[in-house]
């Protein structure tokens, strides 16, 4: 029986649907060797886009910000400029096969000088890959914001291979983001 469940964890190994080693970084694990690693670590982000300040607004109501009317009229200036920024970590096995997909969305709006309107982030996970599920945020926060020259906020994420009374393995993929009121921004 040992050995039959022995062969097994070694062949879904070799399958590379396990990620060596706990945390997850952009950075491949130093310590293994690249033709060693069964999965990598891949970010990237999308450009800073232009959002419809309505859009912002309905939005910002959704996550519990709710714009006051003087907050709106501001927003309405023809100097204030929306925006959107989604920043993403994932782990793909060996074959490229997506497992975990971890994302950061930063809305903001500015007037080029200062953030003018309560900024959110939206923060989510999604799994692509049988036994992988997402535990949920470990940590996030935020802090700056309106009258103020930069937004911040992180959030970390537990994601859970084949969760049986513990996790065998997992990945804690962590996001740092600062925005600007110019529409710029920069993340980790």
């Amino acid at each position: 029986m040992l050995k039959r469940l022995l062969s097994t964890a070694t062949a879904i190994a070799a399958l590379g649907v396990l990620v060596l080693g706990g945390n997850a970084s952009a950075a491949p694990d130093p310590t293994v060797p690249e033709e060693a690693q069964v999965a990598t670590f891949v970010e990237g982000s999308e450009e800073a886009s232009p959002l419809a300040k309505s859009d912002y607004i309905a939005g910002a109501a959704a996550n519990g910000q709710a714009l006051t009317q003087l907050q709106k009229d501001d927003l309405n200036s023809a100097a204030v400029t929306c925006w959107s920024w989604d920043a993403w970590r994932q782990a793909k096995n060996v074959f490229g096969a997506r497992l975990w997909t971890s994302h950061h969305r930063v809305k903001w709006c500015g007037d080029g000088s200062w953030i003018r309107a309560h900024a959110y982030t939206e923060r989510w996970g999604e799994t692509h890959w049988i036994g992988w599920t997402d535990k949920g945020l470990t940590q996030s926060g935020q802090q700056y914001g309106v009258n103020w020259n930069r937004y911040n906020s992180w959030t970390q994420r537990k994601f859970c291979y084949v969760d049986y009374f513990n996790c065998i393995q997992e990945s804690n993929p962590y996001h740092n983001t600062t925005v600007f009121p110019n529409g710029k921004g920069q993340w980790s």
